[in-house]
């Protein structure tokens, strides 16, 4: 049984429960809404952007979203390891509500212009700098860690399902709806993801919030600055979460800069066009939903999940020399479903390991640097990638991509930190700890 307490009007479980209760689906409900009134958000911003302001200053807007994310990440690590990570998520929903409600109705009554959007952007991504450190370090005070790889696998499929239906949904919704009622669908969904996080019970760990320092002791809690560099050093020697956050670092560079420029440049060279890398693309996608959720099936029998996510990554980079070479569009999109599925396949066992291999009380920080690593790497691949597939072209790439990704899962599996990484085993009784 689990004994529950109740701190600054929040319910705080002294045990996690061993099984995904139906508060935790509900708070996976709410999640898996707001990511998709996010896609409609995105969708809503491109159009505004561009239909108003032009695509050059629609780019400008864009970076104004991205730079303040990646600026302040680690700052957002800061804060979910000093304070209640709960009361972070919460304030940044309210923010991002108020944000998108004041814009809709701007854009209702007066029309958009750079300085309303540009605002917006700057909004969103100052405060998704914050959410998303904290977010990150919410599954594992939620349930025990014999079912985090199910709960977090889970999680991945969600974002793999509102990836691919949140773009429709959010055009047509733009289309028939308009912009601001866009915006405004994005802020209903925040609000239900906040009321679904106020129903969820989550534990009280060590470094949650950190107590603060005797002052007879003559200690002072460090600044900013000076918690962010222990954090960074701790991700350095700590070699499984270290050598996992490289693994999902080397998973994004391969997926999302050269398999989605790489994708392209072949639709074109072989006259697939625009509904050939719809195909490719779609096919991706799937895998990745498909890899989530064999992930998720197979939760209690995986135990060596080091293993098992090298196993995804080589699996993975392994089907880009048939997608690269097959000169049938139908049939490039097989190896591509795979790539998906060793994509889905490591990253529903990585992120587990980083949570489960942190030490409470740095767990917000390795979580900015994994998240860091993550959005960071995708930016910067994107662009190389594009230069690498114009110098020696899309086959070529997408080959050097997989024998990277080859190299990399070789080189995990020769670490032993990596290679015998395990998760908890499930409890025998899971239903006797979670009430």
């Amino acid at each position: 049984m689990s004994y529950s307490t109740v701190s600054a009007g929040h319910q705080y479980r002294v045990v996690p429960p061993a099984r995904l209760s139906a508060r935790v689906t509900t708070w996976l409900a709410g999640d898996f809404v707001s990511l998709l009134g996010d896609e409609c958000s995105a969708i809503a911003m491109m159009v505004i952007a561009v239909s108003t302001l032009g695509p050059a200053r629609a780019g400008l807007v864009l970076m104004l979203q991205g730079v303040p994310k990646l600026a302040l990440l680690l700052f957002g690590g800061v804060a979910a390891d000093r304070l209640d990570v709960r009361r972070i998520v919460l304030a940044c929903h309210v923010v991002r509500i108020a944000a998108l409600t004041s814009v809709a109705v701007l854009i209702s009554t007066t029309g958009a212009n750079f300085v309303t959007i540009g605002v917006l952007a700057l909004v969103m991504g100052t405060a998704n700098a914050f959410a998303v450190p904290a977010s990150a370090t919410i599954p594992i005070r939620a349930v025990d860690t014999s079912v985090l790889v199910r709960l977090q696998s889970i999680r991945s499929a969600l974002v793999q399902v509102a990836t691919m239906a949140g773009g429709p949904l959010g055009g047509v919704l733009v289309a028939v709806a308009g912009v601001a009622v866009a915006f405004g669908t994005d802020a209903a969904t925040f609000a239900a993801a906040a009321v679904t996080l106020l129903m969820l019970p989550l534990t009280r760990r060590a470094g949650d919030p950190r107590p603060e320092p005797d002052p007879q002791s003559g200690q002072r809690e460090p600044g900013v600055w000076g918690s962010i560099a222990p954090g960074l050093v701790y991700v350095w020697r700590n070699a499984t979460v270290r050598g996992c956050i490289v693994l999902i670092a080397i998973v994004n560079v391969i997926c999302s800069g050269t398999m989605e420029i790489g994708a392209t440049k072949l639709s074109l060279d072989r006259s697939w066009k625009a509904a050939g890398l719809g195909v490719l693309l779609g096919a991706f996608g799937l895998g990745g939903l498909a890899g989530s959720l064999l992930v998720t099936a197979l939760a209690s029998r995986i135990h060596r999940a080091g293993l098992v996510a090298l196993a995804g990554v080589f699996v993975g980079a392994l089907s880009f020399l048939p997608f690269a070479l097959e000169p049938h569009l139908w049939l490039a999109a097989v190896p591509a479903f795979v790539l998906g599925v060793g994509s889905g396949v490591a990253g529903s066992t990585l992120i587990p390991l980083v949570q489960v291999g942190t030490a409470p009380e740095y767990l917000g920080r390795v979580m900015a640097v994994l998240a860091l690593s993550s959005f960071g790497v995708m930016e910067l691949s994107l662009a190389a990638s594009g230069a690498i597939v114009g110098a020696v072209g899309a086959p070529a790439a997408l080959i050097g991509a997989g024998g990277l990704g080859m190299l990399t899962a070789a080189w995990g599996a020769l670490s032993p930190s990596l290679r015998d990484a395990r998760l908890p085993a499930p409890t025998s009784d899971p239903d006797t700890r979670a009430h």
